[in-house]
């Protein structure tokens, strides 16, 4: 399958019969004999042709091999094996989950439906494979027949057509590419957490951060090249990076207000409010031990002493600092990360839903 060239290089046997009242005998006279198979040449063929895309199986051995067998009563059984060009109409908007409708169209253009015509039997059209192919699956197969105008528009020539579906194996994409690309998201959805006054909190925004470039050029390196219609993940991709850049930008945000000074910038008052409520419901909260607030308390001083005025940590709990509301800004920050990505892998989810369910369709052919 070339999603590029809107094509896919098939493998089949088209199998063409017909009687030639000439070519009868008594098999009586003949040793019993009832079948022959002459070479092809010694015999009249329709000059059937067929669209195509010949470009899309040039690296595969695009020999056709016929076999043909003739029966005392004048039927004549002609077998054709070899590689196809189908042409198909591509839509890759749901990778991996995509599904093309492809066809080709079987036609003898030097004579018009006066001369021959050609009669479908859908139960034999199958698509047997010996070998499932590991990326695509062909279902659905339909025919049709129809009449095409001839050069000069003398008349018109039969037309058969047939139409099959050509479906995604997404299991490779789902283990090599969707799952990790969950991990990373789990990962950088922790970035909040840490705190502003650690070194680690931007060595982990900027780890996860270059995790996030390396799944983008993993994944871009499977999406197929179209631009007529992009991809629903190339959006997904889009939005993922631009949330990862501004977790980073958050990080280097945060860490600087962290270290600002309430009295040299002022804490807008809907901040300092809800600090100081989430501060009162949790003061009474008797979960804490007096030894253990004790214990907190003991450290933080030690901190204090070792690292003199480096983060706006006030001694007085009425009152807020710049790193109690930058603490404050991270729980928000996380919520509004949370929210995005709920809302994307949901939406996803729904549009691939409804792509799969208007996938089950039949084929309709022209």
């Amino acid at each position: 399958m070339d999603v590029t060239e809107e094509s896919v290089c098939i493998y089949g046997t088209i199998i063409m019969s017909w009687i030639d009242e000439i070519l009868t005998w008594n098999p009586a006279d003949h040793g019993g004999i009832q079948e022959v198979s002459p070479p092809s040449e010694m015999l009249w063929r329709p000059n059937i042709a067929f669209s195509r895309n010949p470009s899309v199986c040039n690296d595969r051995n695009s020999k056709v091999v016929d076999m043909v067998t003739l029966s005392n009563d004048g039927t004549v059984n002609f077998l054709v094996h070899g590689y196809i060009g189908a042409l198909c109409n591509v839509d890759v908007k749901m990778f991996p989950f995509d599904h093309h409708a492809c066809g080709v169209r079987f036609f003898d253009h030097t004579k018009s439906m006066k001369e021959i015509v050609l009669q479908t039997q859908d139960h034999l059209a199958k698509h047997e494979i010996s070998y499932p192919h590991a990326e695509w699956i062909v279902h659905d197969i339909a025919s049709s027949m129809d009449a095409s105008p001839m050069p000069g528009n003398r008349s018109n020539i039969a037309v058969y057509g047939c139409m099959f579906k050509v479906s995604r194996r997404p299991g490779f994409i789902i283990i090599h590419n969707i799952i990790p690309a969950g991990f990373v998201i789990l990962l950088s959805l922790f970035v909040p957490f840490i705190p502003p006054d650690t070194g680690e909190r931007l060595s982990y925004a900027i780890t996860t951060y270059l995790a996030t470039v390396f799944m983008t050029v993993s994944f871009y390196e499977n999406i197929p090249n179209n631009s007529l219609c992009f991809t629903l993940m190339s959006y997904d991709l889009v939005i993922y990076y631009a949330i990862s850049s501004l977790s980073l930008i958050w990080s280097i945000a945060v860490v600087c207000l962290s270290r600002q000074s309430s009295e040299k910038m002022k804490i807008p008052n809907f901040i300092i409010n809800r600090v100081q409520k989430i501060k009162n419901d949790s003061t009474n909260y008797v979960g804490i031990s007096e030894i253990s607030l004790k214990t907190v308390e003991q450290e933080a001083d030690k901190t204090e002493e070792i690292f003199p005025q480096k983060y706006d940590k006030t001694s007085d709990k009425s009152l807020i600092g710049w790193y109690e509301a930058s603490r404050y800004l991270d729980k928000m920050f996380f919520i509004f990360t949370l929210t995005c990505y709920t809302f994307l892998i949901g939406w996803n989810v729904l549009v691939i839903s409804v792509d799969e369910f208007n996938a089950c369709k039949p084929v309709h052919t022209q």
